[in-house]
């Protein structure tokens, strides 16, 4: 696995200052909050709900931008079945690869949710996205959810040459529990003798589904995210019942950091996964891999989603294509 030779003093840029939210959320909440009322409340119509949380994102990300080549195909898992997936290639040629996996609170989200945010992230970073469409809560329970995940980054790694990617450049990420399956992927391929991982990057990922953090305590009602409705999808609907919640492959924070990749982690100062965000950053630094870990300040949990209205979550696609190219050594000379 990657990893750095020593450990290198990390970038925490704690940019937690303001007393309020960023007033350019105010409208951005209440259409979140109408799209979250359309249909019955789970889990009587996920349909329903899955539909609209597809919808109000779709609509909060703006048009989506032009791609060299958009491409969906399907990726076969060991045990037979087959994980859809969407390739957004921005130039031609061989290019190194981030395998992205969405959030939805492991219920919600999928390849059209976050269509228009990772076609801007993958002309940010240059390099081909593979947007994964993994199982869904609860009709399916983990491990699906990783095994999908872990499948497809060994597809990618396996089928490099066919599909143009660039297999000794490689790369995981993921928004949300998206965050948690980009990190667990990146345990799985460390312990189990997988791809080499260039980069974690993980937007305000979930690295604790005991949700016993600060920032849950503070933010317990909000805004957006309730502790009770997250205890809900993780606990009761992504989790068999008696898991342990503390489970490496649950729960990233747990795991040994040792040998795990080098992370670009950005959290929102008004959410709850803010503090175990910055905790798993913290560890990984400390186990020696490089880390650059911020907090955007003002802003929510899913705030990548909203690239049609807010500059911090456009800025937030610049950041993290600035670090993958980092990583991949594809930055313009002047800026290495």
């Amino acid at each position: 696995m990657t990893q750095s030779a020593s450990a290198q003093t990390p970038v925490f840029v704690d940019q937690v200052s303001r007393e309020a939210i960023d007033p350019r959320l105010n409208p951005v909440a209440r259409e979140i909050a109408v799209g979250a009322a359309r249909g019955p409340g789970l889990p009587a119509a996920f349909p329903a709900k899955r539909a609209a949380f597809d919808q109000v994102f779709r609509d909060l990300a703006g048009p989506p931008v032009d791609v060299a080549n958009v491409q969906d195909a399907r990726v076969r898992r060991p045990d037979g079945g087959e994980v859809p997936v969407r390739i957004y290639r921005p130039a031609s040629g061989t290019l190194p690869v981030l395998v992205w996996t969405h959030g939805g609170g492991f219920e919600k989200g999928g390849l059209d949710s976050h269509d228009a945010p990772l076609r801007r992230l993958a002309n940010a970073c240059g390099c081909a996205v593979v947007s994964v469409g993994y199982r869904l809560a609860p009709e399916h329970r983990f491990p699906a959810q990783t095994d999908d995940a872990y499948a497809v980054l060994t597809w990618a790694a396996r089928e490099a040459a066919a599909q143009r990617f660039d297999g000794g450049r490689i790369a995981v990420g993921g928004d949300s529990v998206g965050g948690n399956l980009a990190s667990v992927s990146a345990i799985r391929a460390r312990d189990e003798g997988g791809p080499s991982i260039a980069l974690q990057v993980l937007f305000y990922p979930v690295t604790d589904v005991t949700l016993s953090s600060d920032s849950w305590r503070r933010f317990a009602n909000g805004p957006w995210l309730s502790r009770a409705y997250e205890e809900n999808a993780l606990q009761r609907q992504y989790l068999p019942a008696g898991h342990d919640q503390r489970d490496p492959r649950v729960s990233p924070l747990y795991a040994d950091p040792r040998g795990l990749p080098p992370a670009f982690v950005a959290d929102a100062e008004f959410d709850g996964y803010r503090d175990e965000g910055q905790a798993y950053a913290r560890r990984l630094n400390e186990a020696g891999a490089s880390v650059t870990a911020r907090i955007y300040p003002g802003m929510i949990h899913d705030f990548f989603l909203m690239t049609g209205r807010l500059p911090a979550a456009r800025q937030l696609v610049d950041d993290a294509g600035y670090e993958l190219r980092r990583a991949f050594g594809t930055l313009p000379t002047g800026e290495r």
